[in-house]
């Protein structure tokens, strides 16, 4: 009977392992028929990140765009290219390796339910974002900052559920995951910009597992020990807890250094950072009636930082090719950029009036105009908006601007949550940027390994690409028909694992980390939101929210994922506790 027993329990594990490839398969084959594609004319964009992704080419022939963006995304394309595998492909090899990650993080602390492991694998690698024509689809960094999120996050909890275990092997759980979450979280600190808006849950985690477990140690400290004991063991426990964030720090200073070798700059971009892209954010701070939510640096916004700075009045011909700059018809004055488009007509300026002949020239330069600006400001030459600042990159709100949000917000929610708006298209979007044959379009299909969209290919929709269309389109509509029973059931589901904690004083440590994870996940997912809808308002496309939210999605994935499956661990003890009485 025994071995009967056993028998069963291999062939289901068999049958188990088998179903996840033969789903990764699917996912894989309607990951190939997607129609990738990208903006033809976006040297500040798609066409930036194909270049970055030649890093022989980008770090030895310096350009104006050269340090505008953050590398991660680019690094990715360059990694594919050297594989040999097809961008496509590689793409769906990054989404189930991200459903691993979360399913094996279900696997290991939550449950061993192999029904509810499945599930949450599909759940994860077939989420609609990835087959978005807007986002999932395009050669740009949108594309893999779902993934990327999660399987970062997904570390992360394991990281701190190892910290916390009482497991022999502890010591090299902590250090295995500690270098997976340190290389992680950096890479996808650096897929955008905004990677700060996910800093905040990566060092609480890691300051709040030091101090945990030096307090458990102390507190569990008995004479027997020798306080050379005790000094050992803590020293060894704060090393393992921070290893992820010392590799975080070594990765942010050898990417600085290798700037600074090649650029002159110890710098990570020099359009948000750096002597430039501090005079970009003096320029927001500066108190301007003719500014608003759609315009944060008027012409005239301009002229009161040149008449208070010495060193910019030594230069009218780069304020007069910056009023009269090509990004706008008929110059700043009449036709005012908006959002931070000022941050990237100032490039093209002074590299127009020869002041950005390299990197550290327009660095050093900005370095005194900066020094002059805070002059200014302490003086009382030029006053300081009052406005509200969440970000030093963006513009600042009053509380009723602030209210303005709410539409954007809501989207953002929509979009995360029940996934609205998610299509997929036959065309690239929008049609004007259809892939043509030309020497952009072979360079990227060289560095994707892939063929991209053709005019002809649009013609005629072939039999092997309506199939997966329609497996896409039916996996869409089958997510946002769940996605109100999921989100309803997550919310349940964790008022249900605080009140169980409550109830039982919370004694169980292993639920107290769980929980603290998931608020440290929707208090991220909110933030985000918040801060995108604040920074992209005025940006009056349609899809905005869903376009810079991608990540959020995954966000919120893996917070769905871990309250059902952690309430339905809960559920599962308490019933054999009953069954055992």
């Amino acid at each position: 009977m025994k071995k009967y027993i056993s028998s069963l329990e291999i062939n289901y594990k068999t049958l188990f392992i088998l179903v996840m490839i033969l789903f990764s398969l699917l996912r894989i084959y309607m990951g190939l028929n997607t129609q990738t594609w990208f903006f033809i004319n976006s040297p500040q964009d798609d066409l930036l990140m194909l270049n970055y992704s030649n890093l022989p080419y980008h770090f030895l022939e310096w350009n104006i765009w050269t340090l505008t963006k953050n590398i991660s995304y680019s690094i990715f394309l360059f990694l594919v290219n050297i594989s040999g595998v097809s961008y496509r492909l590689s793409l769906s090899i990054l989404w189930i390796i991200s459903g691993l990650i979360v399913t094996y993080s279900v696997y290991k602390f939550l449950t061993k339910n192999k029904i509810i492991l499945l599930l949450t694998f599909i759940f994860i690698i077939f989420l609609p974002i990835g087959f978005d024509s807007a986002c999932g689809t395009r050669i740009y960094r949108n594309a893999i900052m779902a993934p990327s999120a999660m399987i970062f996050l997904s570390s992360l909890f394991i990281f701190i559920n190892s910290s916390i275990s009482k497991f022999q092997n502890k010591t090299k759980q902590m250090f295995f995951w500690g270098i997976i979450l340190g290389l992680t979280f950096t890479f996808n600190f650096y897929i955008k910009e905004d990677g700060i808006l996910t800093l905040p849950i990566f060092l609480v985690s890691i300051f709040t597992i030091i101090i945990f477990n030096l307090y458990n140690h102390i507190k569990h400290w008995h004479k027997k020990s020798t306080s050379k004991n005790l000094i050992l063991k803590l020293t060894k426990i704060t090393i393992l807890s921070l290893i992820p964030l010392l590799i975080f720090g070594a990765s942010t200073i050898a990417y600085k250094e290798v700037n600074n070798h090649y650029f002159g700059v110890n710098e990570i971009n020099t359009r948000t950072g750096g002597e430039i892209g501090e005079f970009y954010k003096n320029l927001l701070i500066i108190e301007d009636s003719n500014k608003t939510t759609e315009i944060w640096v008027p012409a005239s916004t301009i002229e009161k930082a040149w008449d208070a700075s010495p060193t910019l009045q030594t230069r009218p011909d780069l304020l007069d090719d910056w009023l009269n700059t090509s990004w706008t018809q008929g110059g700043l004055i009449d036709n005012p950029l908006p959002g931070d488009h000022i941050s990237w007509s100032l490039r093209d300026s002074l590299y127009n009036v020869g002041l950005f002949e390299n990197e550290k020239n327009a660095n050093d330069f900005f370095e005194k105009v900066n020094n002059e600006l805070d002059d200014a400001f302490e003086n009382g030459t030029l006053n300081k908006s009052e406005k509200i600042f969440i970000t030093d990159s963006a513009t600042g709100r009053t509380f009723d601007e602030i209210k303005e949000l709410k539409p954007y917000i809501i989207s953002g929610f929509m979009e995360c949550m029940f996934y609205d708006t998610i299509e997929v298209r036959t065309t690239p979007i929008p049609e004007t940027s259809l892939i043509l044959s030309n020497n952009e379009t072979e360079k990227a299909e060289y560095m994707l390994n892939d063929n991209l969209i053709q005019q002809d290919d649009l013609k005629i929709l072939p039999l092997k690409e309506k199939i997966p269309l329609t497996l896409m389109n039916i996996n869409i509509k089958i997510y946002q028909l769940v996605s109100y029973f999921l989100v309803l059931l997550s919310i349940i589901s964790f008022i249900g694992l605080c009140s169980y904690q409550i109830k039982n004083k919370f004694k169980n440590r292993k639920n107290n980390a769980l929980i603290g994870f998931l608020i440290m996940l929707i208090g991220t997912f909110i933030v985000q939101i918040f801060a995108i809808a604040w920074f992209g308002a005025w940006f009056k496309a349609d899809d905005m929210m869903k376009f810079y939210t991608v990540a959020d999605q995954g966000i919120f994935a893996l917070f769905e994922v871990l309250s059902i499956t952690g309430a339905l661990s809960i559920l599962y003890k308490e019933k054999l506790i009953r069954n055992n009485r």
